[in-house]
């Protein structure tokens, strides 16, 4: 046998050694696309979980808003306030 390897050999086990890597490129970049992916959607989770908390939070000061607009006396108050409505006989002076 020989000692050395011969041309054909040489050349498969370039060829190996290319097709090797070229694959350890492929799945390296598949996974690194992946990666990223899970990455925006980490920011995105966080993003959508803020809106969520703003979102409830209006939806009980809402609640509470509607509470009081049942209530009669609330509501006249506030139409005096906000829109300067007044009683008969009553004058409003505005005062900032």
């Amino acid at each position: 046998m020989k000692a050395r390897m011969s041309k054909k050999s040489k050349r498969r086990l370039i060829l190996i050694c290319f097709l090797m890597i070229i694959c350890v490129f492929v799945i390296a970049s598949s996974v690194l696309k992946d990666l990223l992916t899970v990455m925006e959607n980490k920011k995105k989770v966080v993003a959508l979980n803020s809106k969520y908390n703003d979102l409830l939070k209006e939806e009980k000061e809402l609640k509470s808003e509607v509470t009081k607009l049942k209530d009669p006396e609330y509501v006249a108050r506030y139409a005096r306030e906000t829109y300067y409505y007044s009683l008969p006989g009553e004058v409003i002076i505005k005062m900032k």
